[in-house]
């Protein structure tokens, strides 16, 4: 039996560890191709490599054949992005993602497939930021805390002003209060440089601004609103949900002009602060959507790092 040829990969500090067309493939998708395109881009280079007569390749050599491989076959657009996500990999920068939208529009199904594509392993719902916020603080203190976000309104206790719907007064005041939560979390992901997709409907649009400039000198930061336009769709999208798991559906359509209300409230805000509003259709689409934001904010990052060290440059 034949022994099995390695290629060693080595980096900066000397390591080696083996090439492996499964891990490429992984980094490729990452930035915004789709799988079967990185499988091909990876062929490619492992054939390249096999074909040398040598078994270890520096891993600048090995970043610029694979960069010049996505512009053969994917377009030069293709391959600024993974050059952009190589910075971003090479420097340790965190990537921060996240992504609101309404009760029943598929954000946990699209955040758990966008993660993987970018390799992050913490996923969070801000509900989850609200189940621990309710043990720490009782009904009789923060009562908006206790029901989800459509019923809010039905805990506030002060009257709401005529101009103002009630329904969304009441999920504004919720998603206050889980907005301080969602700051440690993301603020710790930053210190540790560790990536994050926070999803849920806690996330508004223009809620958290000031906080995402400031994370933006740490990482690279995403923000989008999932949308589902057309009610009906939103309805049978929300069944097609709910019908696998142990939460009875009848709760939620009987809420549903509610839950609608807080979308066109999100929508609206998304809108007034210019942020992306991705309408969901199928999964893959809508994962490769908000991939392709994702390196845009990729890529404005290494743009900003590259200006500011020319700037640098310039002054010397």
């Amino acid at each position: 039996m034949a022994e099995r040829r390695y290629i060693w990969v080595i980096d900066q500090r000397g390591t080696r560890l083996p090439f492996s067309k499964g891990t490429l493939v992984t980094s490729v998708t990452a930035t915004g191709v789709t799988p079967q395109q990185a499988y091909g881009v990876a062929e490619a280079v492992e054939d390249t490599l096999f074909g040398q007569d040598r078994d270890l390749i520096h891993v600048d050599e090995l970043v610029g054949w694979i960069e010049k491989e996505i512009a053969r076959q994917l377009g030069s657009p293709a391959a600024e992005a993974w050059s952009s996500w190589v910075d971003v990999r090479r420097r340790g920068d965190p990537i921060i993602v996240l992504i609101g939208g309404a009760t029943g529009v598929g954000k946990s199904t699209v955040a758990s497939r966008l993660a993987a594509r970018l390799g992050i392993s913490q996923v969070v719902a801000t509900d989850g930021i609200r189940e621990v916020m309710r043990g720490m603080f009782p009904w009789e203190i923060l009562p908006t805390l206790h029901v989800s976000a459509f019923e809010a309104h039905t805990r506030l206790r002060s009257p709401v002003p005529p101009d103002h719907d009630p329904v969304v007064a009441g999920f504004q005041q919720q998603a206050e209060l889980v907005a301080v939560g969602m700051r440690r979390l993301v603020e710790r992901a930053l210190a540790e440089n560790n990536g994050l997709v926070l999803e849920g409907v806690h996330i508004i649009p223009g809620m958290l601004a000031a906080d995402v400039e400031r994370w933006r000198s740490m990482g690279a930061v995403c923000r989008v609103i999932l949308a589902v336009p057309d009610a009906s769709n939103h309805q049978a999208h929300f069944l097609a949900r709910l019908e696998h798991q142990a939460r009875r559906p009848e709760r939620y359509l009987d809420h549903f002009a509610d839950i609608r209300a807080i979308h066109r409230y999100l929508v609206l805000q998304a809108e007034a602060q210019a942020l992306p509003v991705v309408e969901v259709g199928s999964l893959d689409e809508t994962v490769q959507a908000v991939l392709e934001l994702v390196i845009r904010s990729v890529r404005d990052l290494t743009s900003a790092d590259r200006s500011s060290v020319a700037s640098t440059e310039s002054d010397l």
